[in-house]
């Protein structure tokens, strides 16, 4: 009903919807209601503001914390057209008073949200506090029982992390949600928080991982693809307790209707680039044979399909020129591409060309199969180019392993059962590791 009314009314604005809503001409509901509030949202994707499923607020709502207090303050820092408002209030409206303080930098989505509270069901005893303010450059002068909410993921220039960085105390990260989070953390009692899941690994945030790991990740929801609709990113949802000891963190998994218990020492030691939530014995008896941290990566960003033809000069290696086996390179009729010599010659990837000491891999894949790089030849961006850090020979037997399931399943929980954002950077890349027994260090190259 709610993409009809869109398609019907042709709304010119914001403020035409605001009009709409405060009328409710087809007596629609609230669910209806904030569909609409978010579909007319034209600006989302400058401002990042996507909204989240019902489903993904009815698993976070199961496993809100208790707070026994007779005043409790709860704070949104992104509230948008106020998606977790009914969650917030159905879950602490028993308490003697309900003080929610709902923070958007968008003065018109906090107009949709005091006019969808018509048709919310709040008691007597919810006192709402509409705030039109940058978060992350707002100052409260108190600390709240819970910090909830789903902040932007925005990634920001350089200009706009100095800002930010000024104002939180020289925290440094590539995204407002790890500001988002860090600023959460330091007046919150509570913190729930849907992320990226990038955040578990991503270089961007590693400092806001650090500010996380001080404090007790009591819970951890693995959404996967399910948290926004028809947005195409992976989401997680962290449970931050920042008043009790570090201990087991319950990790959840939507996709894989999975739950496992895990030591939060074990998923975010510091022997790993990241955070790995589904790590398990298996995983670490492999480890123990392996030597991690042997390569690193450059792949391509400039070879487009612009400059690429069916016939040519070089050839340019893409993802399923490489055997699902990794016994070498494969011919694909109607795929095989070339690039002329003319065009390679501007590009970085240009003077790996002549090189038969490097390796080759497919990106975003859990099938990592690894080959040697063969003299004459170039990869686009589908293929990540692995360069020994230090003089090694690597055997045959130690490139089969990389095509073996015992790597891809090793592979899939380094990569934290992760279906996007899958491409191998400076951070996944550690995890292409040498089997001890498997390196023969003087016969092969």
């Amino acid at each position: 009903m709610s993409s009809v009314v869109v398609d019907n009314y042709s709304f010119r604005s914001r403020e035409e919807v605001l009009k709409y809503i405060e009328l409710n001409p087809e007596k629609l509901g609230l669910e209806e209601l904030t569909k609409i509030a978010e579909m007319a949202n034209c600006n989302k994707q400058n401002s990042a503001a996507f909204y989240t499923e019902n489903a993904t607020l009815m698993d976070i709502s199961a496993r809100l914390p208790e707070i026994n207090e007779d005043t409790v303050r709860v704070l949104e820092p992104s509230a948008g057209v106020g998606n977790f408002l009914q969650l917030i209030v159905d879950h602490y409206s028993n308490s003697r008073k309900l003080i929610i303080d709902l923070v958007d930098i968008d003065e018109m989505s906090l107009k949709l949200l005091v006019a969808l509270n018509k048709y919310r069901k709040i008691p007597d005893n919810v006192e709402i506090n509409c705030i039109c303010s940058d978060f992350l450059l707002t100052d409260f002068s108190h600390t709240y029982d819970l910090v909830i909410g789903n902040p932007p993921f925005l990634r920001l220039n350089k200009a706009e992390r100095r800002r930010y960085e000024s104002a939180l105390g020289g925290e440094s990260t590539k995204n407002t949600a790890g500001f988002f989070l860090t600023k959460a953390i330091s007046i919150a009692d509570y913190c729930v928080f849907v992320m990226p899941k990038y955040f578990l690994s991503n270089s961007d945030f590693s400092e806001s991982r650090k500010n996380v790991e001080r404090h007790a990740v009591q819970c951890i929801i693995d959404f996967g693809e399910t948290g926004f609709r028809g947005v195409l990113i992976e989401t997680v949802a962290l449970f931050i307790c920042t008043r009790s000891e570090l201990g087991v963190t319950t990790v959840y998994s939507v996709p894989r209707v999975e739950k496992i218990e895990q030591m939060q020492k074990n998923i975010m030691s510091h022997e790993f680039p990241g955070w790995l939530i589904y790590r398990n014995d298996t995983f670490d008896e492999l480890v123990a044979r392996m030597e991690l941290g042997v390569f690193s990566v450059f792949r391509d960003r400039q070879i487009t399909n612009k400059v690429l033809s069916r016939a040519g000069e070089i050839r340019v290696i893409r993802s399923r020129n490489i055997a699902r086996d990794g016994s070498g390179l494969v011919d694909v009729c109607d795929y095989d591409r070339f690039i002329n010599e003319s065009d390679l010659k501007r590009m970085p990837v240009g003077e790996y060309l002549d090189r038969d000491d490097v390796y080759l891999c497919p990106n975003m894949t859990y099938y990592p199969r690894v080959i040697r790089k063969p003299k004459g030849v170039v990869p686009n961006g589908s293929v990540a180019i692995l360069e020994r850090l230090r003089p090694m020979c690597i055997s045959d037997e130690q490139l089969d392993f990389f095509a073996s399931k015992a790597f891809e399943n090793y592979y899939r929980i380094a990569r934290n059962h992760s279906t996007r954002s899958l491409n191998i950077d400076s951070s996944s890349v550690y995890f292409f590791g040498l089997l001890k027994n498997a390196v023969d260090y003087h016969n092969r190259r």
